[in-house]
């Protein structure tokens, strides 16, 4: 019993304090980089513009930094790394039950978590890089759809 609540609680504090380490180094890449929006604005489903949103967020939107869930998926991947290499070089019973790497049922959550940061970066991307003379707003929500589709038929 107490071994599963460790299972679970010893990566996530892992992750945590990684994520922590890592913001400042990532939040000062990000800022140095000016990654974020050249131009404010965004529109609804149908594509019209949204006045009063856009009022409310001109400034605030290109000046936050976008990509910030990197921290999320960087302290995912830095936490399996190290314990992996923990289990392999410690080898142990209470390691090789920490090693959620070799365990079969992690592998689809963990690699649909790869997969949606992906998506995520991408269209994070085309915001960032879009000229100030042709703002992008990313990838379209029926290609995000239809990536996340993919991956829901990949894993069923």
């Amino acid at each position: 019993m107490v071994i599963d609540i460790v299972k679970v609680f010893f990566p996530a504090i892992i992750s945590f304090v990684i994520g922590v380490l890592i913001t400042p180094v990532v939040s000062d890449f990000l800022y140095r980089n000016k990654m974020w929006k050249k131009k404010s604005g965004k529109v609804d489903f149908a594509g019209n513009a949204t006045p009063i949103f856009n009022s409310i967020h001109k400034d605030k939107e290109v000046s936050t930094p976008r990509m910030g869930g990197s921290i999320i998926w960087l302290s995912a991947i830095f936490t399996a790394i190290l314990i992996a290499i923990v289990s392999y070089l410690l080898p142990s019973e209470l390691s090789s039950k920490l090693s959620f790497l070799s365990r079969d049922q992690t592998w689809i959550p963990f690699a649909t978590l790869l997969i949606g940061a992906f998506i995520g970066l991408i269209d994070d991307y085309l915001e960032v890089s879009a000229p100030v003379e042709k703002p992008s707003s990313g990838l379209s929500l029926r290609k995000r759809l239809f990536a996340v589709t993919l991956v829901r038929l990949a894993c069923g």
